[in-house]
């Protein structure tokens, strides 16, 4: 099991690194992407307004939504969970250092 998703994985990689694929060929759908957009936009102004934070934390929670959908869609299969939460984590870096 745990060997047949290392080929897998390994398979993916190499077609995107060495064979250049493009984001076109990662099999992504519209539903899913539209649908992981609504999910993070309403978790993250969910907690935005369970806290009564200000306006700004409003914009962080659109912009982290957007962020995360858009890497999700553009980065290769294997790479975009690490790409996503480093890239969400110097957005709310920048945020902090902003507003501090």
């Amino acid at each position: 099991m745990i060997l047949d998703g290392g080929i897998d994985a390994h398979r993916h990689l190499k077609s995107v690194f060495i064979n250049r694929r493009s984001c076109r060929d990662s099999r992504r759908r519209i539903g899913g992407t539209v649908s992981g957009l609504g999910t993070a936009l309403v978790f993250c102004l969910w907690i935005v307004f369970a806290h009564g934070l200000p306006m700004p934390w409003i914009a962080l929670a659109i912009v982290i939504a957007l962020s995360s959908t858009a890497l999700e869609l553009f980065f290769p299969r294997g790479t975009d969970d690490f790409t996503m939460a480093t890239t969400n984590a110097l957005i709310c870096w920048a945020f902090g250092t902003l507003i501090r």
